[in-house]
């Protein structure tokens, strides 16, 4: 695909990004914005690709009655990167206890 010199940002206002080249754009510098559903909370863990990881995210979430109500998880090798919109504001006691998760390397209610 031929990218115009002039593109610098996506918007997706639908749901997921699975019709956008993510890695590609971000190879080239192009932002990709995610839509966000009016009224949630943003979430952005950065982690460990391993299995089971966005297992052990959620549990956390759910266990704190955070519904998810959107979610974007990419990986590059070693590192991924979960972005969730959740139906309430994540305390920093939920923060604290996914970054306490062995292979989170962050977490930030953004």
């Amino acid at each position: 695909m031929e990218i115009p010199s002039i593109l610098k940002v996506i918007g997706r206002a639908g749901a997921g990004v699975n019709n956008i080249p993510v890695e590609a754009m971000s190879e080239c510098g192009i932002t990709v914005k995610l839509p966000r559903i009016a009224g949630s909370h943003r979430l952005a863990v950065v982690n460990s690709n391993v299995p089971d990881m966005v297992g052990r995210i959620a549990h956390c979430l759910g266990e704190t009655n955070h519904n998810i109500t959107h979610m974007v998880n990419e990986s590059r090798k070693d590192i991924a990167y979960t972005l969730m919109d959740i139906d309430a504001a994540a305390p920093q006691e939920l923060i604290d206890t996914i970054c306490s998760i062995d292979g989170v390397l962050s977490a930030k209610a953004l």
